[in-house]
Parts: C-alpha cells; structure tokens; sequence
C-alpha cells in the first residue's frame, strides 16, 4: 500500500521538508513510515533491528538505522525502483529518533545512481544529518543495474524526563 504526501501531514522539521522535496523531485514514491512489521511477512518488508513481543514471543523487524532493509519487495519493481519512508524508529545508537529516514533504490542505471547518490549526500550534508549508504555493485557504472540503501537520521527525539 503506497500512501503519498505523508511527510506533509507528520513532519515539520526543514531539514525534513527539504530532503523530501529533494527525493520527490528525484522521482522517489513515498511509502508508509511502518514502524515495524512481523519479521516473516508476505509483503518481504525487513529492518536491521529485530524484537521479540512479550505476548506471543513472535519476532517483529522494528524501523531502525542500516542498510539492511526493504521498504517493499523488490520483485514489485514494475511500480516504481526508488522508494523512501520517513518516520519514528531507532537510531544509529538504539535510542528513538522522530524522523528516521529509509531510502530504497533497486535495479537504476549505475550512472544515474551515481547523480542521485551525490544529491542526497549533498543534501544529508547541508542539514547534518548523520546518515549511511550501501550501493551496490560496488562500482557502478553506465548500463549496470545498481542498487541503493540509505538510512539517516534527521532529527532526534529529545527524552522525557
């Protein structure tokens, strides 16, 4: 299920505003920030961080920073090869953040993941974000389907006391 324009409605940081505007212009879709899914489920959604729930014992895939994760199947590519989520999950640390950004880019001419990869640093960059990147292969080049996982984070959630 793709939902659109949820970043409008749920974030109000500029830093968020900006790496948003940036990604739509770059032509990412915009998917549902879940916060954490089963960790066997039919849709092949995972995060890096996993958790064991105190009622069933069932282990859950919970939003989290690294690169090792899928925001939607990658077999689904025919809709769209670049995906971003922004939203709750945890930091590079363990510790919440309230805008936790996922980027998602599969099967790209390496060439042009190149470009969108300078972007997005670019952007990371000017608003501090501490962020991630795994590309691969290794060195992408023109004609050679690459791939795209970015995690950053871009504004912590101040405890409560």
């Amino acid at each position: 299920m793709i939902f659109w324009g949820v970043t409008q409605l749920l974030f109000v940081s500029s830093d968020a505003r900006s790496v948003t505007a940036l990604l739509r212009r770059l032509a990412f879709q915009e998917l549902y920030p879940l916060e954490a899914v089963p960790l066997r489920n039919a849709r092949s959604i995972r995060f890096p961080a996993t958790v064991t729930a105190s009622r069933d014992d069932e282990r859950w895939a919970v939003r989290s920073y690294g690169t090792d994760f899928d925001l939607i199947d990658p077999s689904r590519g025919r809709l769209s090869n670049r995906w971003f989520s922004l939203g709750w999950g945890l930091g590079e640390d363990g510790a919440p953040v309230s805008e936790l950004l996922l980027v998602q880019v599969d099967d790209t001419d390496g060439a042009e993941l190149g470009t969108v990869t300078a972007e997005l640093g670019s952007a990371l960059g000017a608003c501090g974000a501490r962020w991630i990147s795994d590309a691969g292969p290794d060195l992408p080049s023109a004609g050679t389907p690459a791939r795209l996982r970015l995690a950053a984070t871009l504004d912590l959630v101040t405890p409560k006391r």
